[in-house]
């Protein structure tokens, strides 16, 4: 059986039946990139600035900036109540989206969710009722000025509430390295982020216009990063690009430590690696095997403590180190420096989560979706 007037469940135009898509998708849509090939991301942000459609982009979606960009998607969507009141008619999704379990809950809720594919089949969760050869063409559809502006506002006050809640936090929170690793990167530069919660803490910030973001979204492993971040910012400056950066999770980086054994002969990049040390698994701490219930066990499984001294892990492979505590510190520290150093920035896995909550908070309180919950 299929869904509803005998209509199949999945709809995949081919791309040798398709001489460009029409946009028949209604005034109230929300464009959702995954991870994907930036030409794809801009096309998609070009048809949402055209009909005035907010866009939830992911680190590695290719999407640069923009005025329809949702911000701190991940709190908005997952405020108490707020999603009931602005359920678009339909989300457009370019990519594979991988971050967040409310952007998951957008596409599953929404009437009927439309995918763009660009080469390969991104509806993990088959929830499409349509999958297209390519992002549809703009041809003046219905427009709802109201749609977007609500989106904005909503962004603009959590992204303030973030903002407030971070200035008012102890030490170098997590978020705000991520943010200051991406407003560090200049223009044609290049940023690899990590899995796990490196990515997600990007995904609360912008990364500015310009710089290429590159991550493990496939299987979202933490192996081998090391070596793609060196890899990848090899490439990126053989082909004249600018300095590299990493963000990995401490977990991440010893996984593939032995990616610092360069050969005395072999060519280094101007990458600055950031490794936010919690000592060990951050995110899990904020998931559901967190829970008190879990305490006995949750350490050696998921918290995975090691204890590992990153300064004499770097000594043995003569790569440079430095520890900073403090964001000006921090922040001189990611002056590009000409060949491959480690920066690590210590902190607090348990204030981590309690800031996860803090954040969440403040920006239901923010958006108002505790008051209309409460109504």
């Amino acid at each position: 059986a299929g869904r509803a007037g005998d209509r199949a469940w999945t709809e995949r135009l081919a791309p040798r039946l398709v001489e460009g898509l029409p946009d028949d998708l209604p005034a109230r849509t929300v464009v959702v990139l995954g991870d994907g090939p930036a030409c794809a991301a801009a096309q998609a942000v070009a048809l949402a600035r055209e009909r005035g459609w907010p866009v939830v982009a992911e680190p590695s979606s290719g999407a640069h900036p923009c005025p329809e960009l949702l911000l701190v998607p991940e709190l908005v969507l997952g405020a108490p109540g707020w999603l009931d009141g602005h359920r678009p008619d339909r989300v457009l999704v370019v990519g594979r989206p991988t971050l967040s379990r409310a952007v998951g809950r957008l596409i599953a809720s929404s009437p009927s969710d439309v995918a763009a594919v660009s080469g390969w089949w991104p509806d993990a969760s088959r929830s499409a009722s349509r999958v297209l050869p390519a992002v549809p063409v703009a041809s003046g559809g219905a427009v709802d000025p109201s749609w977007l502006s609500a989106w904005q506002e909503a962004g603009a006050a959590a992204a303030a509430a973030v903002q407030e809640t971070l200035s008012g936090s102890a030490g170098l929170a997590e978020p705000a390295v991520a943010a200051e690793v991406a407003g560090s990167v200049p223009v044609g530069g290049l940023l690899v982020v990590g899995s796990s919660k490196p990515v997600r803490d990007l995904f609360l910030t912008a990364p500015q216009a310009g710089t290429r973001v590159l991550a493990n979204r496939g299987a979202a492993g933490i192996d081998g990063v090391v070596s793609t971040a060196i890899g990848a910012a090899l490439a990126h400056q053989a082909a004249g690009g600018g300095p590299a950066y990493a963000l990995l999770g401490d977990l991440t980086f010893l996984h593939d430590a032995n990616g610092l054994v360069l050969g005395p002969d072999e060519p280094r990049p101007d990458l600055t690696i950031v490794v936010v040390n919690n000592d060990g698994g951050a995110i899990f701490g904020t998931l559901e095997q967190g829970a008190a219930s879990h305490g006995d066990a949750f350490e050696r499984v998921f918290g995975t403590s090691h204890a590992v001294d990153l300064a004499a892990l770097c000594a043995a492979t003569a790569t440079p180190h430095l520890r900073v505590d403090d964001p000006a510190a921090l922040r001189d520290a990611l002056a590009p420096a000409g060949s491959v150093r480690v920066v690590e920035v210590r902190t607090d896995r348990s204030a981590s989560v309690a800031l996860a909550r803090a954040l969440g908070g403040a920006v239901a309180d923010a958006v108002g979706a505790r008051g209309r919950q409460a109504q």
